[in-house]
């Protein structure tokens, strides 16, 4: 056993030298059989081979050549297959065995068998067809392409300089802020292993938007609390912008209505999406050309943002915050024409803050009376007609009353109601009286006295909460 790491020596010189013999008593002595090596799988970047055993022999030798005629690997094994990877598709490699006799047993290394395989080629994409449609705007589509990845396109213009490229996951690319003329995209389907990108396909569109009408009216910054006069263009694809919104020449405020999705239907359509994380707050946030406010913050979804008229009158509502850590939410409005009236309403629904003071409760897990004092529940106010509104969260959400607003007294008045299936709402002082809120000189609501009450089959009305809410925007 004390010629191993000889021989180990002697099999890496007769790997580097191409395995040829090593010295004339291989002459006297009988070869080993040749392995009968045969091709035993391959894709786009491997192949494996594998052969019988040969009797007498103590190791293999192999090594793969490519069509230059360098090694790509080359090594010994004593088991009876290989597998190499790291190849390059579509490539016809050669491979040379031999099996290994002692060097000091009976038997010689015969000549190197050689076979010649070939790696699978790539599987090209299908080319993507695409199409273009201008039910609003110019939009490029195209069906899914098996196997694809994602897709990089770029647009050009009609002189053909690109204006816009990038990459996607989607089927589908819209151009919104292009001035009208012929555009051009190229799409090419990406692919993971074992594929080859498609063909680039292209398609051609035409942007033919005109001007439906404008409109003069005056736009009102709740943060800076200010109105100037502004003007509003509607266009043929269904887009709506307001020019110099914030005053300034050349910065907008650019929107479509999606009438399709009838519970988030404005969208902003200039700006950009932020998302901050640190805050916990995503916005829509659109420059106004002024260093303070440099951004519009904006929240258009959920219909938190909203627009209605036509090209006689109306009012665009864009819910926003400003402040330090987004601390104050607001309504700018823009409303045409110019002498045209908020609707009132838009001063008491929205989002609010609601604190539920001098409260208490048997609704816990001990049915035991518990004082509370929350601040930071969160209460809704909407608009059902021109005298009603709905309230939701005063104290469980999903559970909304039905007050008639009264301006002139700066009230909301409550009257008893089912609240939450089982229960009813109204005053403190009597299961079937009526809550009076209180619209106060700072835009905030006082709820008071309010209670859930519950009946009792033998025993009559009983309340389980009790308490005032005060609710701020």
């Amino acid at each position: 056993m004390k010629h191993t790491k000889t021989l180990a020596m002697l099999l890496s010189l007769a790997l580097a030298g191409g395995f040829t013999a090593c010295d004339s008593d291989d002459d006297l002595r009988q070869a080993l059989s040749q392995p009968d090596v045969a091709q035993s799988d391959a894709n786009y970047q491997s192949l494996s081979f594998s052969w019988e055993k040969v009797d007498n022999a103590v190791q293999y030798g192999y090594r793969l050549i490519d069509p230059n005629g360098r090694a790509v690997k080359s090594d010994v094994t004593q088991k009876t297959s290989v597998s190499i990877s790291g190849l390059q598709p579509a490539t016809t490699y050669t491979l040379e065995v031999w099996a290994f006799a002692a060097m000091d047993g009976d038997w010689s290394t015969p000549p190197a068998i050689t076979l010649t395989a070939t790696t699978d080629a790539l599987v090209q994409l299908a080319t993507p067809v695409v199409t273009s449609s201008t039910d609003s705007g110019l939009t490029f589509l195209w069906e899914a392409v098996p196997n694809a990845v994602e897709y990089s396109y770029s647009v050009a213009d009609a002189e053909g300089s690109v204006v816009r490229a990038d990459t996607t996951s989607d089927t589908y690319v819209t151009l919104s802020g292009m001035p009208n003329g012929e555009y051009t995209i190229t799409v090419i389907a990406l692919a993971h292993d074992g594929y080859s990108q498609s063909e680039a396909a292209t398609a051609t569109g035409s942007i033919l938007i005109s001007e439906l009408y404008r409109v003069e009216g005056t736009y009102r910054s709740a943060q800076l609390d200010s109105s100037w006069d502004a003007t509003m263009v509607a266009y043929s694809d269904g887009s709506y912008s307001i020019l110099a919104f914030y005053g300034v020449e050349g910065y907008n405020l650019d929107f479509k209505i999606n009438a399709s999705t009838p519970d988030d239907m404005f969208e902003i359509t200039n700006g950009e999406y932020v998302n901050d994380t640190t805050a916990g707050y995503v916005t829509w946030q659109v420059p106004t050309g002024l260093s303070d406010p440099a951004m519009l913050i904006a929240y258009p979804w959920y219909n938190y943002s909203s627009y209605e008229g036509d090209s006689q009158s109306g009012m665009v509502s864009i819910g926003c915050y400003h402040g330090a850590n987004y601390a104050n939410w607001d309504t700018d409005t823009f409303t045409w024409p110019a002498t045209a009236t908020v609707d009132p309403m838009a001063a008491i629904t929205g989002t609010f803050n609601n604190h539920f003071v001098g409260g208490s409760s048997l609704l816990n897990a001990d049915y035991s009376w518990e004082e509370i004092d929350a601040d930071g529940w969160t209460a809704t106010i909407k608009k059902v007609d021109d005298e009603t509104v709905e309230i939701d969260g005063l104290f469980w959400t999903d559970c909304p009353v039905y007050g008639i607003v009264d301006f002139q007294a700066a009230t909301i008045t409550i009257e008893a109601q089912e609240y939450g299936a089982y229960y009813r709402f109204a005053s403190g002082s009597g299961a079937d009286d009526t809550v009076v809120a209180t619209i106060n000189a700072d835009g905030s609501i006082t709820v008071p006295d309010f209670a859930m009450w519950y009946y009792f089959d033998d025993g009559g009305w009983y309340y389980y909460t009790l308490g005032s809410c005060t609710l701020t925007k």
